[in-house]
């Protein structure tokens, strides 16, 4: 997969439990996804696609993410990916299975209590 950025959307360059991250706008690919890089003590962790139009979500929910991250899971990222019907799949663009498509873990819904 040939990626070329075009310019930085936003970065944390403050760690938060050690964790930060950056996301770009692409030329390559064309097609709506911007590129996401997760940092594990200054170390590249995850490099992904997700929808440029959700991107500020990553920002909104990294603290999600890097519970998830702690606790072995993707729950932040789905939480990031939530449409309100289903998660917007990333796509890996590192070793973690690349130019795979990954949909969203199982979603727990709260039942409503019966009285």
């Amino acid at each position: 997969m040939n990626i070329v950025i075009d310019k930085l959307i936003f970065a944390f360059d403050e760690p938060d439990r050690g964790f930060t991250v950056k996301a770009f706008e692409l030329k390559e690919p064309a097609n709506g996804d911007a590129l996401i890089e997760i940092y594990r003590d200054g170390e590249s962790y995850r490099r992904f696609l997700f929808a440029a139009y959700k991107v500020w979500n990553i920002a909104a929910h990294f603290s999600d993410i890097i519970t998830g991250e702690i606790d072995s899971n993707f729950s932040g990222y789905d939480i990031a990916g939530w449409t309100g019907f289903s998660v917007v799949p990333i796509v890996w663009a590192d070793g973690a299975g690349t130019g795979e498509r990954r949909t969203g873990g199982t979603r727990v819904v709260a039942k409503e209590k019966k009285t």
